[in-house]
């Protein structure tokens, strides 16, 4: 998915559904932030990081672990 955003700080929120388990990581203008091990269903969370107008963040679900 794409789209766009406004500078801000705060936590992502994803919800998954489906079956299984991998990883989730978010990446700010190609860089690494945080990653986590998930199993679906349920919601995760990014924790609170601040992000700016040109700033291009990327969400990329994947199996294997952090």
């Amino acid at each position: 998915f794409t789209g766009t955003h406004v500078a801000f700080t705060g936590t992502i929120a994803i919800d998954l559904v489906g079956s299984g388990s991998g990883k989730m990581t978010l990446t700010v203008n190609g860089i690494e932030i945080e990653c986590l091990n998930v199993s679906v269903p349920n919601t995760w969370v990014f924790s609170s990081h601040t992000y700016l107008l040109a700033d291009v963040i990327s969400i990329i679900i994947e199996s294997g672990s952090c």
